[in-house]
């Protein structure tokens, strides 16, 4: 069921005028619909595939039934809609609405006017963002009374990043290249060593395992490995299990997090850093707790008290949530 959301935010527009968003990955294409309080109109997210590694027609084809089915089962008219967010990954070009690289993608996404293509096909304006931005902001809605300034890890294949401070976006906010372990350290996807994201993703915590394995640590993980498809997922419920190799893993995994979160603190002192993504859905508010504590034994006496980390509000639902935001933070009429 689709988390019921209210942003203290100041919105834009008549009551009666809904935004859509989309959260586009390389799996699947999360939409949902927004009304002008911040609450979620359908009780459960519309799913569609995405086929990335299809010719792009066919994504794009997914990405139009996707947002057509949520305004169907909101039942409302096409004008109640003031337009629709689309979250991306990989570079995009804002003003212009393209996606010029998708990692995980077919090449038909490179230079995709993803924008024209599917306003044209819906009849209403479509923004682009960044897929951790629009994270971001859909966690930053539903705090910005309390909370000002907001951070948003996405842990997944990668760590995406996004920062939100009053309402505006940091433009370039890269957390998973923080470098915390220097020339020595893990090889990470960007060709560089020792970044954070080399360490804390499902992709560096998979090798990290392996790992294990190969050296004889883990027999548990061993076992479990041939038999699943969702590796991660092993890793974690052994740790919880007790099994001692798996829930070292787990804890070196949250204190090398927390030395990114370290820096992130001292260099922008926001107000929270939420976690997000599937390790962070795993590891929940245990692995969210350590972050916190194994970070805050090395920050700054001021910032001890004033940052807190924590599990994300919206989870899985706030790359959606934040990309219906922006949209109809610029296409509602006053």
């Amino acid at each position: 069921m689709a988390r019921k959301t209210r942003s203290t935010s100041r919105s834009k527009g008549s009551a009666d005028v809904l935004s859509i968003g989309v959260d586009l990955g390389a799996t699947r294409i999360k939409v949902g619909v927004l009304d002008a309080s911040g609450e979620a109109v359908l009780p459960e997210t519309v799913v569609e595939r995405t086929e990335a590694k299809k010719p792009v027609d066919v994504g794009v084809g997914n990405i139009v039934r996707a947002v057509k089915e949520a305004r169907r089962r909101a039942d409302v008219p096409w004008t109640r809609i003031c337009g629709v967010g689309i979250g991306s990954p990989g570079t995009i070009d804002q003003a212009r609405g393209v996606i010029l690289d998708a990692v995980n993608f077919s090449s038909g996404w490179r230079d995709l006017a993803i924008c024209d293509q599917v306003g044209k096909a819906v009849g209403v304006p479509v923004l682009l963002e960044n897929d951790a931005n629009a994270f971001a902001f859909g966690e930053y809605s539903v705090q910005a009374k309390r909370v000002p300034t907001i951070v948003v890890l996405t842990l997944g294949t990668g760590l995406g990043s996004g920062l939100v401070r009053r309402g505006s976006i940091l433009p370039v906010f890269e957390a998973g290249h923080i470098d915390i372990r220097g020339r020595e350290g893990r090889m990470c996807g960007c060709g560089e060593t020792g970044c954070l994201e080399a360490y804390v993703s499902t992709t560096a915590l998979k090798k990290r395992a392996q790992d294990l394995i190969d050296g004889g640590r883990a027999p548990a993980l061993k076992k479990a490995w041939k038999r699943t498809k969702d590796p991660v997922k092993e890793l974690y419920t052994l740790a919880a299990e007790g099994d001692s190799a798996c829930a070292t893993l787990v804890d070196r995994t949250a204190r090398f997090l927390a030395d990114g979160c370290r820096t992130i603190m001292h260099m922008h002192d926001p107000d929270a850093i939420h976690l997000t993504g599937g390790m962070a859905a795993l590891g929940g508010d245990e692995f969210a707790a350590k972050v916190e504590a194994y970070t805050k034994e090395r920050v700054l006496r001021t910032l001890v008290e004033h940052t807190r980390v924590v599990r994300g509000t919206l989870d899985p639902q706030s790359g959606w949530v934040g990309a219906a935001y922006l949209a109809r933070k610029k296409f509602a009429k006053s």
